[in-house]
């Protein structure tokens, strides 16, 4: 009190000295404004930036079910019989009821006028099959083949066999013993049917006493008198359609795939012979010779 009355002698006024601290309506006014310049778009553009990615991945969906269900329809690229629904193999082409229906139609689409990719639907066949025959005139059962008897023939149809085991030394899959063998298989379903492989004759139909079950051996001759022979083993005997003796031509049909004997399963075990009778290798002579397909018409 001193003091202040020091200071009223003197005829000083005193100011009052403010308040250091804010009061409750300042703090909650601030307080206020903290939250509202928090929620303001300026301080999160990371928040807008992702609403307007999905705005956009949203607007694509529905440009891409516009376009699926409206345009493509509409511009004719898929016809009535094509599906839409998803999963889909391809846009534009008509592929069929559903995706994998439609990619047989394009591998079918694509093997025309290929009778090699036409026989081998169910098995792979080493024989090229050239366009002496065009692909809608493959055997299908029902039509009569012409064949040339000056011709050599695959004994087996195109796309009916595999190849398994060639010509030369092996391990024999039945005792596991080193062997050689003396001709060539080719894996096909029992009954297949066997052709000649050219024209000639029978000379033996016989059980082969080695493992070769039930077996057809021919002698044929080219035109230039070379002779050789050619023996189908592990058919059965009440397939064979030959006999001893009798004439066959290039392509006839003698037999059938049969697993007679020592066989791992249904093949053909096929032996070319030269003039002295000795087995030579069956796939290089078959090459060397031109053999073609049965369905398939000679070349000139």
């Amino acid at each position: 009190m001193a003091v202040d009355v020091e200071w009223e002698e003197q005829g000083v006024s005193q100011a009052p000295t403010p308040c250091p601290l804010p009061s409750r309506r300042e703090i909650r006014e601030a307080e206020a404004n903290r939250l509202s310049d928090d929620t303001s778009p300026r301080h999160h553009p990371q928040g807008v930036q992702t609403t307007r990615v999905f705005s956009l991945a949203q607007s694509g969906v529905l440009a891409a079910l516009f376009v699926m269900t409206v345009v493509i329809p509409l511009s004719g690229f898929v016809g009535s019989e094509a599906s839409i629904s998803l999963p889909s193999r391809a846009m534009g082409t008509a592929l069929g009821s559903t995706w994998m229906q439609g990619r047989h139609t394009v591998i079918s689409n694509s093997l025309e006028g290929s009778a090699t990719a036409v026989s081998r639907a169910r098995f792979r066949a080493p024989l090229t099959v050239t366009q002496c025959i065009p692909a809608e005139t493959s055997a299908n059962g029902e039509r009569s083949v012409e064949v040339d008897r000056r011709t050599v023939y695959m004994p087996i149809e195109a796309g009916r066999y595999q190849s398994t085991s060639p010509f030369g030394p092996r391990t024999n899959p039945v005792n596991g013993l080193p062997d050689f063998h003396t001709g060539t298989d080719m894996a096909a379903p029992l009954g297949t049917p066997l052709h000649a492989v050219y024209s000639g004759v029978v000379v033996d139909v016989y059980h082969d006493p080695y493992g070769g079950g039930d077996a057809v051996k021919l002698r044929h001759e080219f035109s230039d008198g070379t002779v050789f022979y050619s023996l189908y083993l592990h058919q059965y005997a009440n397939q064979i359609l030959v006999t001893k003796g009798q004439n066959v031509e290039a392509g006839q049909v003698i037999g059938a795939v049969g697993s007679q004997g020592m066989s791992t399963g249904p093949h053909l075990h096929l032996e070319i012979h030269n003039a002295s009778d000795d087995p030579i290798d069956p796939d290089a002579w078959l090459a060397a010779n031109g053999a073609i397909d049965i369905n398939q018409e000679a070349c000139s």
